[in-house]
């Protein structure tokens, strides 16, 4: 099922609460998806149209050492597990912090989604910083060295993104 939705990686913590009571949880996920011969601008468009939905209201243009990217993050209502059914709304309990944020190939071949959820809402500045430095460490480089026309491509997916974003 991940597979299908482009998932490279997930990974799961479990947090104890400071009084030992109990552990959050949190959940760090990475997904491609390949682009196809759209505008890696528009896709992001797209995306975050899409993210909007789902309560995110704006994105913030963060600069990466692999180029530009867009990053998300908001509160939303957890799916209630069948036990919790008819859960309040307003419970706490029912809440996640979500940060997203998506990042574009050099090529513009692909947009990679680095999202982290946790129920930790206290910790949600925390968790927002662990998640950009987490993205400040994504690399397209090739071990092999460059391959011939990639600086201008990147450059122009730069300014693309740069024009759409601001």
């Amino acid at each position: 099922m991940l597979e299908k939705q482009g998932v490279i990686h997930v990974s799961i913590g479990a947090h104890p609460e400071e009084d030992g009571s109990a552990f959050m949880v949190s959940v760090l996920t990475v997904a491609e998806q390949p682009l196809e011969g759209i505008k890696p601008a528009l896709a992001l468009a797209g995306a975050l149209d899409a993210l909007g939905a789902g309560g995110a209201t704006e994105a913030t243009m963060v600069d990466l050492p692999c180029g530009p990217a867009l990053f998300t993050d908001e509160i939303e209502r957890a799916p209630a597990s069948p036990a919790r059914e008819g859960a309040d709304p307003d419970d706490a309990e029912d809440r996640v912090w979500r940060g997203t944020v998506l990042i574009p190939n050099r090529t513009g071949s692909s947009v990679y989604l680095m999202q982290l959820t946790t129920a930790a809402l206290a910790y949600e500045a925390e968790y927002r910083e662990i998640l950009l430095a987490m993205a400040h460490t994504v690399t397209f480089d090739d071990p092999e060295g460059p391959s011939p026309g990639l600086a201008a491509r990147q450059r122009a997916l730069e300014d693309d993104m740069r024009k759409t974003f601001g």
